[in-house]
This record gives structure tokens, C-alpha cells and sequence, in this order.
């Protein structure tokens, strides 16, 4: 039987996202068989901060990042040590398109046809697929009519169905995942980054629901 996410709204406000840290191996091969190729992916890892035999990553890293570094820090952020390899190639390939579009689009709060015609345009780049644009909208803060853009990577969609608000939403268009998001944040006076960190909680088993 799926729960209410309102009834974890006392753990969802007292979360912050940004104590999240992503931990990636210290020798990523999936990332490393690239690095004479596209020597800007070592750079990126030579940025990272280690502990423990392993490279950590944040929200705030990517956050602080421009240009192709952001592209690729998002992606470490969201695909860590398994990103599918030949998606990564051709990202890569295109990293300059990529950055031009985001960037020219960064902190824009758009209608929902703009919005929309932006995201097919992304997802036209070859290599990205709904994830990638997903994290790459979150991290550009690019708005739809108002409402605050999310993450939504493989780690929470698998948690929708738990959830009576987001039951069947795991399928729908990326714009109606972010009205969704912001609708079940603004009823709780939260965010909805906080949101998808709760979904992300529950992912890890860190969040038991019963």
C-alpha cells in the first residue's frame, strides 16, 4: 500500500541537500578510458576532492563549475562509477553544444511550450537521454513557469510508486514530474529539491518505508 510523502514532511524539511556527497572509485574505468581523448575529464578529476580511497563529489561542486567541467561534474554527480558508456562518448563529443545551449538558457523561467521545445532540443544532442537532461536543467536552474527544475535520475523514479502523489508519474513528461514536485513541495513549505532528496534517502534504504 503506498504512503503519503506529507507524512514524512518533518524529515523532508529538516534534510539539506547539499550534505549530500556522491563517492566515486579512485579509478573510475568507465570514465578513464576517455582521458587522452577528452583531457578536460581529468582536469575535472584532478578538481575533486579525495577521502578514503575515493573521489566525493557534491551539488555545491557541480553548482560552482562553468563550461564543460559543469556538464561533466553533473554527470559524475548523477551517474558516479556507471555511466553507459557509449552515451558518455557522445556527450563528450558534444560538450560544446551542450554547454552553449545550457548556458544561454541558465536561471531562465520559462513557459511551459518554451520549456518544453528547450528539453526536445537537449534531448536532440546526441548521447543525452532523459537523466542527463534532467540533472542538466537542475543544475542551470532552468525554470517552468515558476516551478524549480529536479533531478530525476533512476534512484527516485524507482521510489514513485511508494507514494500515493507520485504513483504513475514515472512515465510522465519531465515538465509534469517538475509541476508534480513543486506541487507536493509548496504543500509542505519546502523545496522541491528537498523532495527529490527524500526520494534519493529512501533509494539508499537510508529512509525505511513501512
Amino acid at each position: 500500500m503506498a504512503k503519503k510523502i506529507t507524512d514524512y514532511k518533518q524529515e523532508i524539511m529538516n534534510s539539506n541537500p547539499n550534505q549530500q556527497v556522491i563517492e566515486v572509485s579512485l579509478h573510475p574505468n568507465n570514465w578513464e578510458r576517455f582521458f587522452s581523448s577528452y583531457p578536460v575529464l581529468q582536469e575535472v578529476f584532478n578538481e575533486l576532492a579525495q577521502q578514503r580511497g575515493r573521489y566525493l563529489i557534491t551539488r555545491n561542486d557541480v553548482r560552482i563549475s562553468t563550461g564543460q567541467h559543469r556538464i561533466i561534474k553533473a554527470m559524475l554527480w548523477a551517474f558516479a562509477n556507471k555511466p553507459k558508456v557509449q552515451n558518455l562518448e557522445k556527450v563528450l563529443a558534444h560538450l560544446n553544444d551542450i554547454v552553449n545551449l545550457m548556458e544561454q538558457h541558465q536561471n531562465d523561467d520559462m513557459e511551459e511550450a518554451s520549456f518544453k521545445h528547450l528539453y526536445k532540443e537537449l534531448c536532440n544532442i546526441p548521447g543525452v537521454g532523459a537523466t542527463t537532461a534532467s540533472i542538466l536543467f537542475f543544475f542551470y536552474n532552468v525554470k517552468c513557469n515558476g516551478c524549480s527544475p529536479v533531478a530525476i535520475t533512476g534512484h527516485i523514479t524507482d521510489e514513485f510508486d511508494k507514494f500515493d502523489e507520485l504513483r504513475e508519474y514515472a512515465s510522465k513528461p519531465y515538465y509534469e514530474q517538475v509541476y508534480r514536485f513543486n506541487e507536493v513541495a509548496n504543500s509542505m513549505g519546502v523545496t522541491a529539491e528537498q523532495v527529490e532528496y527524500f526520494l534519493y534517502h529512501v533509494s539508499n534504504g537510508e529512509i525505511t518505508i513501512n
